[in-house]
């Protein structure tokens, strides 16, 4: 299919349905904060996946604390070195791991509690 053939086709569905061009305008603009969010907070990395949807546990019902957060350790790719290790030590008073009530599939969930920490484009900083 070409490119005018994809456009006719999105015409003629958006004919069809009131407010698919407005509701396509939007997602196409959060979908580009994200992607500028990921560059930021990547120091300029592309990403090679683009957006990726995933479940985020539901903590409309509260959460449940498990402990204090002392360190965490994530892999990702950043200033264009490949795939690295990131380290924090956390000091007090610590964020909170904590655990979502979503059904049978208990999600983790880091909070800042009474924390100082926050992510930054720079890192998490705090």
């Amino acid at each position: 299919m070409t490119r005018e053939e994809r456009l006719d086709a999105l015409r003629a569905a958006a004919d069809r349905t009131p407010g698919l061009l407005e509701l396509l305008e939007q997602t196409v603009v959060r979908v580009r904060a994200r992607h500028r969010e990921y560059r930021g907070l990547h120091w300029g990395e592309r990403g090679s996946k683009g957006p990726v949807r995933t479940t985020i546990p539901d903590v409309s019902e509260g959460v449940t604390v498990m402990g204090a957060l002392c360190q965490v350790t994530y892999l990702t790719a950043k200033r264009g070195d490949g795939e690295s290790y990131y380290e924090h030590d956390f000091k007090r008073p610590y964020p909170l791991l904590c655990v979502a009530p979503d059904g049978s599939r208990r999600g983790l969930v880091i909070a800042r509690g009474e924390s100082r920490y926050a992510v930054q484009d720079r890192g998490i900083v705090g």
